[in-house]
């Protein structure tokens, strides 16, 4: 049979009786479903419509019946199929089943893949760390494979850096930045949280503070020079005690006195720790300072004398003794000393003294020297004629 051959058939039958027409016979021709378009796998992003298609030849009507997981949809009942805001729980196999008269036909078996945006189900976290340390960023994310990963800093990509983490063997300063990753799959892309990375240089001292030596009531002045994560914050001590209101680089000591005398040191603190200079000293020189002047004398010639001083000031003390203004050479001693005193001794003696704070002149001491008397001519007798002139010399 063809399809052309569906119709109504009848006979006739004659003979010399006559004829008879017989009742009408319908001859129905029914053509088995063939497949003309099979349905086609899908792949679709998560909350997008899946359609599958089905095209089949055959004597109509045809039924179909799709099946998911070989489990019948209800209401799917056509040649398309559509699954209108996918999921994960429509991923599987799907197949239809068709229906006429002359049969049963079964497609081929296809699936539907739905590609799940991705999520990031743990950001990255910033950190704070010291220099040297290792750090590793990390980033868990969930979504339809393969996953692409692209670390940025500050806003630009990172080269090299496609993993699911980020690592630094040993931190440096310029590894300080804001980080994020984009994620990616055929459904898109999604950019995590910003997590910065603070990277705290410990402090190192370039310049450490030098000792000092200042004259009574001058300026001292100390000066560090350190190096590291800002703020750094000082704390200057005197004698390990901490100063009021020394608190930066410099510190300084106005009208130094012998009270500022002693030990000084800075301790330096940032976020990454805490550091503490050498320490260092203070020395105040005082003046040279006269607590009893030279005092001048009266004496015989060939007496002994001895010409002193009392003066206070920071050691060494240089002395320098003077006669009528001019200095005597080799008198450089607290004191000034005659063995047997001449008429030439006889002056004004004063004596200077002398520190790195500066000089200091005594008053000036008077010094007589008296000369007993020795005659150098005695008188010799006279004998005159009377009325004459006598004279003793």
């Amino acid at each position: 049979l063809a399809t052309t051959d569906a119709a109504s058939y009848s006979v006739s039958i004659s003979n010399e009786a006559g004829t008879v027409e017989s009742a009408p016979a319908e001859v129905i021709v029914h053509v088995p479903i063939t497949i003309v378009q099979q349905p086609v796998e899908a792949r679709v992003i998560e909350g997008e419509t899946a359609t599958f298609t089905v095209e089949a030849q055959g004597t109509e009507p045809i039924e179909y019946k799709w099946r998911f997981n070989s489990e019948v949809i209800e209401g799917a009942s056509g040649a398309v199929l559509t699954v209108a805001n996918a999921s994960k729980a429509n991923e599987g196999s799907y197949q239809v089943v068709m229906k006429n008269p002359a049969g049963s036909a079964v497609s081929e078996e296809v699936k539907l893949t739905v590609v799940q945006p991705v999520t990031i189900l743990g950001q990255p976290e910033g950190a704070t760390k010291l220099l040297g340390q290792a750090l590793a960023l990390t980033v868990v994310a969930s979504g339809s494979e393969p996953l692409e990963y692209q670390w940025h800093k500050d806003g630009e990509a990172i080269e090299g850096a496609n993993k699911k983490g980020l690592a630094f063997a040993v931190l440096i300063p310029d590894n300080q930045g804001v980080y994020s990753v984009s994620i990616s799959n055929e459904a898109g892309t999604v950019e995590s949280d910003p997590a910065e990375v603070i990277v705290h240089v410990p402090i190192t001292i370039t310049q450490q503070p030098v000792e000092a030596r200042v004259i009574e009531g001058e300026t001292a002045t100390f000066t560090v020079e350190a190096q590291g994560t800002e703020p750094i914050e000082y704390r200057w001590r005197f004698n390990s005690v901490e100063i009021e209101g020394g608190t930066g680089p410099v510190l300084t000591i106005p009208n130094a006195s012998k009270a500022n005398e002693g030990s000084y040191q800075v301790v330096m603190k940032n976020p990454a720790g805490t550091l503490v200079s050498e320490e260092i000293k203070v020395t105040v020189v005082q003046p040279v300072t006269i607590l009893a002047q030279p005092k001048g004398a009266t004496r015989l010639f060939g007496q002994a004398l001895t010409l002193s001083v009392v003066a206070s000031g920071s050691e060494p003390l240089e002395y320098q003794w003077h006669k009528d203004g001019e200095a005597i050479e080799g008198a450089n001693a607290k004191k000034l000393v005659f063995e047997a005193l001449a008429t030439t001794d006889a002056a004004s003696y004063s004596v200077s003294i002398s520190n790195e704070a500066g000089t200091v002149e005594s008053v000036p001491a008077e010094v007589i020297v008296h000369v007993p008397i020795t005659i150098t001519q005695q008188p010799v007798e006279a004998r005159v004629i009377e009325g004459e002139t006598a004279t003793f010399t």
